[in-house]
């Protein structure tokens, strides 16, 4: 590996020069520069302490790599299990849901498909991750719905309230895009479930178990 950063024993490491280290090495992938990059900025102990020690150029930029490789490693561990607890909270809300009508269903599902589809298209919009309680259809479709609250819920949007406006709203702060398409393919599929009536076996299959006294089903 070349260094773009010359040591010695007494130097102190530069961000900006580290910073430019990280985009040279070639021994990593745009993600794992992505994470690397995002610890430099956040001054993170584990690289502070990497440009503190002060090792030669090439110990240098392995302590680097194998941090970054590490963490994007970490990164993606609870990816997958933000992802999946968001996927059981989502087929969670759809057994709240078979407690309204079927057309009630579908209409509110449409309108909160709407919102994870427009989320995904701009996902930097600020009004596209707000959805005032107040709002008519946010009421119809979504807070009037049992398992609306759930599922829109699930796919990121908190409830938070603003004292000086008095009022309500679900607010999507972090767009987790991984989420979103989950959100979009789960209702979707949910959707056409509801139309060609698998949604509805499915529920009198489920209602048609009975425990044993053993414990099992």
């Amino acid at each position: 590996m070349t260094s773009t950063i010359a040591s010695s024993d007494s130097c102190a490491w530069n961000q900006q020069k580290v910073l430019e280290t990280v985009r040279s090495l070639k021994a990593l992938s745009s993600q794992e520069k992505a994470v690397l990059e995002q610890l430099l900025r956040k001054k993170n102990t584990k690289v502070e302490h990497i440009i503190k020690a002060c090792a030669s150029s090439k110990d240098f930029e392995l302590s680097l790599v194998a941090l970054a490789k590490q963490a994007a490693d970490n990164e993606t561990r609870s990816d997958e299990a933000n992802t999946e607890i968001a996927q059981r909270s989502i087929e969670a809300s759809f057994e709240k849901y078979t407690e309204n009508k079927e057309a009630l269903q579908t209409s509110s599902l449409k309108s909160i498909l709407k919102i994870l589809k427009k989320v995904e298209k701009k996902p930097s919009d600020v009004r596209s991750r707000r959805l005032q309680l107040g709002n008519v259809v946010v009421k119809k479709f979504i807070t009037n719905v049992k398992g609306g609250p759930e599922l829109i819920s699930a796919c990121g949007f908190q409830l938070v309230e603003d004292n000086k406006k008095k009022s309500s709203s679900y607010f999507l702060k972090d767009v987790n895009l991984q989420i979103i398409k989950l959100g979009i393919q789960l209702v979707s599929q949910r959707i056409e479930d509801l139309k060609s009536g698998n949604a509805v076996k499915a529920i009198i299959k489920q209602s048609t178990r009975v425990m044993c006294p053993c414990g099992f089903w």
